[in-house]
């Protein structure tokens, strides 16, 4: 185990971080609802303004996309409303604790690279373009994060307390996207390696 860090240290970290943030919120709310809706977008915004019962009926019936998303985007159109930003709001914020759970990690095990990796994630075009569409791929990216890092943890260091994590993240990227699906799929049948 190392020593515990200097004052200086912790405030460099601490800025590091601050920064890291700052960017990545600049980046994922910043001019939120001027880029126009496209078709995607447009469908998510008819599944939340839509009465309950008829956006699973349709969920359903008509599409084969999982329902997490849309029900968490319905409460971020109800808090923020059901304008561009306040569809993209559930997304944008997703992405952004995408990055604060890296940082948050790198703080707790004391990894650098965790930071660089939070840096790069903050500012990655992919990243930020899907946390700003009013899809499901920024609850994505944040489950599909959550995952690998209860995994590491259950399988490489042996916390068992990490199961319930792994458990969660799992069922999470189950119920939004179909692609989480494979991703859990695919990590499973990984897991005797």
């Amino acid at each position: 185990m190392s020593a515990a860090p200097s004052p200086r240290a912790r405030l460099s970290g601490a800025l590091v971080a601050a920064a890291i943030l700052i960017a990545a919120a600049a980046l994922r709310f910043g001019m939120l609802g001027f880029e126009g809706v496209w078709c995607d977008e447009a469908y998510t915004g008819g599944m939340v303004r839509a009465p309950l019962s008829s956006m699973l009926g349709d969920l359903i019936t008509r599409d084969d996309a999982p329902p997490l998303f849309y029900l968490v985007a319905r409460l971020g159109v109800a808090v923020a409303g059901d304008s561009e930003a306040g569809l993209r709001l559930v997304p944008a914020l997703a992405g952004l604790a995408a990055v604060a759970l890296l940082l948050a990690r790198a703080r707790a095990r004391r990894d650098a690279s965790l930071v660089w990796a939070a840096g790069f994630f903050a500012v990655a075009a992919y990243a930020v373009f899907h946390a700003r569409q009013a899809r499901s791929y920024g609850l994505l990216f944040l489950f599909a994060l959550l995952l690998i890092i209860a995994a590491r943890d259950l399988l490489l260091e042996r916390r068992r307390r990490s199961g319930p994590t792994l458990a969660l993240a799992g069922g999470a990227l189950v119920l939004t996207h179909n692609i989480g699906v494979v991703l859990v799929l695919a990590s499973l049948a990984l897991w005797p390696l």
